[in-house]
C-alpha cells in the first residue's frame, strides 16, 4: 500500500490520502463481493460510482489514485462530460466507466439511477446541492438500492464542519470553549 497521508509529490505526482484510501477500500470490496455472489440482489449491478467534490484539484488527485489502482474513472467537469456520461451508462464489456467524477456543475438534472455508490469527499454546506448530488442516483427508474457515504475526517475540523451542519453541534459548544 501506499502512504495513505501525502497529497502530491514534489513531482506533482499523487498518492493516495486517507479519503482516497478508503473510496477504493469501499470499491474493491463490492467489486470483490459481486465476484463472490454475483446473483446477489445488492451485487447484480456492475460498479458505478458517483464521486462528488466541490473541488476540481482534489477531483483530479481522486482520478489519479483511481486509474493507479486499475478502477476506469470519467470526469464530468470537462469538455467531454457528455461523453464520459454516456461511458458511464455503458456495460462493462462496452469499456463501461467504473467511476464518474463529478463537481459543482454535475449536480443539476443528470440522471445517475443506474449507480451502486454515491460518495461526497467534501463539506457542502447547501443542503440543497446535497439533495440534488444524492438524488440523481434516486431517480425513478433505479434498479438497486444506492449506498451513500459522505467521507468525513475524523479529529479534524471537518468532524466539527458536519456537526454544525447537520445540527449536532449547537450552543456554546458550537463556538468554542475560551
Amino acid at each position: 500500500p501506499q502512504d495513505t497521508n501525502a497529497d502530491a509529490d514534489d513531482d506533482g505526482s499523487w498518492r493516495v490520502v486517507s479519503k482516497a484510501w478508503h473510496m477504493i477500500t469501499l470499491l474493491r470490496s463490492y467489486l470483490e463481493q459481486q465476484a463472490l455472489t454475483p446473483t446477489h440482489p445488492d451485487y447484480r449491478l456492475p460498479l458505478k460510482a458517483v464521486v462528488f467534490s466541490q473541488f476540481r484539484v482534489y477531483l483530479n488527485g481522486l482520478d489519479t489514485a483511481l486509474k493507479n489502482q486499475g478502477f476506469r474513472v470519467g470526469k464530468f467537469y470537462e469538455k467531454n462530460r457528455l461523453a464520459e456520461l454516456a461511458r458511464f451508462k455503458s456495460v462493462e464489456g462496452e469499456g463501461g466507466l467504473q467511476v464518474l467524477l463529478i463537481g459543482k456543475e454535475g449536480s443539476h438534472g443528470l440522471d445517475l439511477s443506474l449507480a451502486t455508490h454515491v460518495l461526497l469527499v467534501d463539506q457542502i454546506w447547501d443542503r440543497n446541492l446535497q439533495n440534488q448530488v444524492v438524488s440523481r442516483a434516486y431517480r425513478m427508474g433505479a434498479q438497486a438500492s444506492v449506498r451513500v457515504e459522505k467521507l468525513v475526517m475524523q479529529d479534524t475540523v471537518e468532524e466539527v464542519m458536519e456537526a454544525l451542519a447537520s445540527g449536532q453541534l449547537t450552543g456554546p459548544a458550537a463556538v468554542g470553549s475560551g
